[in-house]
Formats: structure tokens, sequence, C-alpha cells
């Protein structure tokens, strides 16, 4: 009380309830199917917890793991901060990455980790030196539940022979190769423009 923006407290509160807590069980008790990915970084759920709003961390609970709501939610990996790949070592981003599925395995449960399968790095970026992007590929294959795909803007891609890639609605293969000739390969779901998630 009495620092910075306190009074928005109550509306942080109720967005971070609403969709798990409220929208998706309105919608599936009117027989309808929603899909909804959602992305929190470790530091914002760690903020909810210590700002004593269990009321949303009990929604985001109910969500991932309630039968009937857990194949509507599907939570996206995330770093623990707010790391921007491009600009972070990626000795300091594996922290990031393992801090996060702590994180989750904690608040969550073992189970709700393990489901865990696409990456959503903080501003979709994707580093363009092919050292730092070949590490962050292969981290994502071995921290936490071992990623199967990454969201990435889909003007950071292109084809092989240089070219933007034709139908960015589809998922695609990504391949980075470090520059003394390894590979590491993820799914790659493009992204036209602005930011996802919270």
């Amino acid at each position: 009380p009495g620092v910075g923006q306190c009074y928005m407290q109550p509306r942080i509160d109720k967005a971070y309830h609403r969709f798990p807590g409220e929208i998706i069980p309105r919608l599936v008790g009117e027989g309808l199917e929603p899909r909804i990915a959602l992305e929190f970084t470790g530091s914002l759920l760690d903020g909810l917890y210590k700002s004593g709003n269990f009321e949303a961390l009990y929604a985001l609970r109910q969500a991932f793991t309630d039968a009937r709501y857990r194949d509507r939610v599907e939570l996206l990996g995330a770093p623990w901060g707010h790391a921007h790949a491009p600009s972070t070592r990626p000795e300091d981003y594996v922290l990031h990455l393992t801090a996060w599925c702590n994180h989750i395995a904690a608040l969550f449960g073992l189970d709700v980790l393990a489901r865990v399968r696409v990456f959503s790095p903080s501003e979709m970026a994707l580093p363009i030196h092919p050292d730092i992007a070949y590490h962050m590929i292969n981290n994502l294959a071995f921290v936490g539940p071992g990623y199967r795909g990454i969201i990435v803007q889909a003007d950071t891609v292109e084809t092989l022979d240089g070219k933007p890639v034709a139908n960015p609605n589809l998922p695609h293969r990504l391949i980075v190769e470090s520059s003394v000739g390894e590979t590491r390969q993820i799914v790659a779901f493009l992204k036209k423009g602005g930011s996802v998630g919270a």
C-alpha cells in the first residue's frame, strides 16, 4: 500500500483469474470447445504468489489439471524472467529455463510440466548468431519437458534459399546450425507481427 501502482492490484488480480477461472468454464458449460494457449514468465507467477493472488493461481491450476478444461488450456513454456534470448548468455538462459520449469512443477505439479511442449521466448526473439541460436534450441530439447516447438516471429525465419516463408500459418521445421556445423531442429510456429503472451 502506498507504493507505486498498488491501486491496480485488484484489476491485475481479476485479469489473471478471468480466462481460466471464468471464461473457459463458462464456454465449456455452454457446450463450446474453446482453445487457448497461455504463457507466463516464472517471475510473473512468483509475483502473483507473493502478492497473495491465490485465487488466480488456483484458477490456473484448475485449468491445467481438471479433466474438463485441461485439453482446452495449453501452457506455453517461457523463461523465468523476461530474458531476451539474443542478448542473454546461453549459460544464463539455461538458468531461466530451469528456474521456470522448477517453478511450474512446484505450483502446478509435474503432470502439468510434462504436458508443456511449445516454448514462447520473450518477444518471440530468436538469436541470429548461429552458436547462440544452436545453444538455445539445443537446450530446449533437454531442459524441463523437452520442448518440441517454439513460437517465433514470421519475419525472423526464412527458407534454405533465403526467401521468406511462403505459408506462415503452417508449422515449419526450424533448423539451426552452429559455426562448427552442429545442427538442431525444432517445430516452429510462426506469428506475424506483435507479441504473444503475458
